[in-house]
Order: C-alpha cells, then structure tokens, then sequence
C-alpha cells in the first residue's frame, strides 16, 4: 500500500472511509481507526508514527472554548490542505483516546521518548481531562455540554491509565498527581456509572437523569457496555465482566456495526489485556 499517496490523517482515514477530493476527518474516529490498526497490527507502525506528529502538532493551546489540550475536527483535500472546523464531538473522549494511542505506540516500539520529548503537550491532554472534571468527579464533554457519557468517562479514564504508565516510565514527576485521579476516577465511575439493579452501567446521565439502558437499542445503550470491558474497569470482577461479555455477544452484531463501532468492537479484548495490565502494575486493590 502506498503510503506517500495522502497526508499522514487520510493515510488513517483510508481505513474507514473512502477518500474524495474533500474529506471530512473527524479526529476521533481517525484516532480510534489507528488504534485498531495498532492493535490488529494492520499497518506499518511508522504511519502511526506520523499521525501522532501530526495531532501534537495541530493540538490548541486556546480553543474556541478558551481550553488547552482540544484537537479540531478537519477538512482535509487530496492534495493534502488542511481546514480547522473550530468543532469536536468531545473534548474528553479526544483527549483519552489519543492519550491511549500514543502509548500504545510506546509500548509497541519500547522506547517513550516520543511522550517525554513532548511531555508538555501531553500534560496538557492530560490536565484537560481533570479540567472537564465536574463536582461528581465524572468527565463532561466540553464547557458547552455537561452531560456526562459513560464512553467519553472511560476514554478519559483510560488515558489517564495510559498517561500514568508512560509517566512512570520516565519518571516524571507529575506521576503522583495523576495517578491520584486515576484513583479518584476509578471510584467515581463506580459510584455514579453502574446500576446495581440491572447489572448494567448507565449509558449516561443528563442533569439529574441517569439514563439506563435499552437492551434493544444497540447505539448507545448496548454498545456503551464495550467500554468498561476494554478499559480494565472490570477485568478482576468476573461476573459483571461476564455479564457484559454475554449481554455484548447476544445483542451485537459485528457484521452490522458501522465501521467505527466494529473497529472498538474488534479491539475491546487487546485493549482490556492493555489496561488489565496497567490496572495490576498500578491499581491492585481496585
């Protein structure tokens, strides 16, 4: 496959859609598209290289929010010009993911110099996702919208997972900080996400709503359940994992998925062996 043929994000974005003389590059999909790609070991580990070059490089230092850490969604032409559309889905689940991706690349090439010589970008990424912290300790998408969403909530909290992991490896001194809001994190998830009615986690909770799920409904009801199984939030507590493992295989078709949602379908289990990982080195007793 010629790789010189686009710019770094369609050499991505190939992967999920065709590419048109202008293309709409949603940055989350694009990174959730080489985050699969990483983990299934489906392309050259040099173009995701060139990815994360090319997100920390286009990482705002002031939004149209006034926040530091956010990414643009982009127009992207053939020949490679690229427009800023001033608009995200969701700060936070931007924010974990890629903070998820790049160590990922890290682990993958056993070398963390690319986290520590951009280490102030990345405390940037990381410190936004403690900023978008509300009083329930759960992440909200941006300053415009304060619902809190099961699947940005465990994004966010498997970036910080990521970040914690990659700090320690260069022994930065801002590990302990972090690592405290993983703690913290973990627990408010917990204590706010599940239902221990239904032995499901709510798929989101708007004002004073909290949103349980159809089990009819596959986007977001049943498919929000991938996430605190790819995660690590349940890989030691085996009869909610397996209870969501079997409510996930019933009611999910992988075949009918849209591409986005097959791409974290097919990578809950390499990602939950990622973060069980991370959760046993660091998080024990949780």
């Amino acid at each position: 496959m010629n790789y010189d043929e686009y710019n770094s994000p369609l050499n991505i974005w190939k992967y999920y859609s065709t590419i048109r003389k202008k293309n709409y590059v949603n940055s989350y999909i694009t990174t959730l598209t080489a985050v699969y790609l990483i983990l299934e070991n489906k392309i050259p580990i040099g173009e995701i290289r060139k990815y994360i070059y090319w997100y920390l490089d286009r990482i705002n230092t002031s939004d149209h929010n006034r926040i530091t850490g956010t990414i643009y969604d982009f127009e992207i032409t053939l020949d490679g010009k690229e427009k800023p559309l001033r608009i995200y889905d969701s700060a936070d689940g931007y924010a974990g993911l890629f903070l998820t991706l790049s160590t990922l690349y890290c682990i993958r090439k056993q070398d963390y110099s690319l986290i520590k010589n951009y280490i102030d970008k990345y405390l940037d990424i990381a410190y936004l996702i403690v900023h978008l912290k509300n009083s329930k300790g759960l992440t909200i998408s941006d300053p415009q919208n304060h619902q809190n969403y099961l699947m940005n909530n465990l994004e966010a909290y498997g970036g910080l997972l990521s970040i914690i992991y990659a700090l320690k490896k260069i022994n930065h001194n801002d590990f302990n900080y972090y690592y405290a809001h993983v703690i913290s994190f973990n627990r408010d998830i917990w204590q706010n996400f599940y239902d221990f009615k239904t032995g499901y986690f709510y798929w989101a909770i708007t004002d004073k709503t909290y949103h349980q799920i159809n089990p009819d409904n596959i986007y977001p009801d049943v498919y929000s359940q991938i996430f605190p199984v790819a995660y690590g939030l349940v890989y030691n507590k085996s009869e909610i994992r397996n209870r969501l493992i079997n409510f996930i295989s019933e009611k999910l078709d992988p075949l009918k998925l849209p591409k986005e949602q097959y791409f974290m379908y097919r990578s809950m289990y390499l990602l939950e062996k990622n973060f069980a990982y991370i959760s046993q080195k660091f998080l024990p007793e949780l």
